[in-house]
């Protein structure tokens, strides 16, 4: 079942590997609507704390439109498992903010039950939380020089996540989750690799922060000792044309076990 089921995933993945959703800048954007933003001391430079309408087009700009239709689109691979996600939809709540609703497909080889539970578990953490993600985020601070060489992107996010048995979850019991956390987000282009080609190279980092509270079976999958605990991971990797490559590299968290637990790579498309 399981198998199937991530064989489901992949042909949603491929079929939106090159959809839009915000994973890295590129120096032929479309800036239209970054151009205006203004007021309140804002530049399309630099942007803080923006207010409803400097908010709409940086989240236009940053995705491409107020309102996705089956968006962005990633996979992620771990030691012994791996997970495929989809944005089905996301679009702008009341001008500040973007909502999103995600599915993820996961599937684990590990040797036992319980590894492959807490494995799965990790990966889904690592990667969006679960296998059904709903998101809401504000991007509260943007920065960018006048030719994309680098640039700045800070958002504050709410998370909900559930993991339903029905798609292919380790457990029979439904879990779930709720966070509140802080991303950032920087980019910078290197030497393009000939003349020919305009487009470079660019290396990212990516910081992810975020306070979580788990049901108990959450808690159980993950194999940790207090529903209720701080979560990071950093991020880094590189974006060339349409693709996007990215290793976290390390975590950090007020539960030991998932400190610098486990190396996982994603790959995903970029408009």
């Amino acid at each position: 079942m399981k198998t199937r089921l991530l064989i489901v995933g992949t042909l949603l993945f491929t079929v939106q590997f090159f959809g839009q959703g915000f994973s890295g800048f590129r120096v032929d954007k479309d800036t239209t609507d970054l151009a205006k933003i203004s007021g309140n001391g804002q530049s399309p430079n630099f942007v803080i704390f923006p207010n409803a309408n400097n908010s709409l087009n940086l989240l236009k700009f940053l995705y491409g439109s107020q309102n996705n239709f089956l968006g962005q689109a990633g996979v992620t691979l771990g030691s012994n498992s791996g997970a495929v996600y989809t944005e089905l939809g996301g679009g702008s709540f009341l001008k500040l903010f973007r909502l999103s609703l995600g599915v993820m497909v996961s599937n684990t080889n590990a040797d036992t039950t319980e590894e492959e539970q807490v494995t799965e578990a990790y990966q889904k953490l690592v990667s969006y939380g679960g296998n059904t993600v709903l998101n809401i985020e504000y991007p509260w601070l943007f920065y960018k020089n006048d030719n994309y060489n680098f640039n700045l992107l800070s958002r504050f996010f709410l998370k909900g996540t559930a993991d339903l048995p029905a798609m292919g979850s380790t457990t029979d019991d439904w879990a779930g989750s709720g966070s509140v956390g802080m991303n950032f987000y920087i980019d910078a282009e290197t030497i393009p690799l000939s003349s020919a080609d305009k487009d470079a190279i660019k290396i990212f980092f990516d910081s992810n922060t975020s306070y979580i509270i788990g049901t108990d079976v959450y808690q159980k999958n993950l194999g940790i000792n207090d529903s209720k605990f701080l979560f990071g991971q950093l991020t880094a990797g590189l974006v060339y044309k349409s693709l996007k490559i990215s290793f976290v590299f390390a975590t950090f968290s007020s539960e030991p076990s998932l400190r610098n637990n486990k190396t996982v790579a994603g790959i995903q498309g970029v408009r």
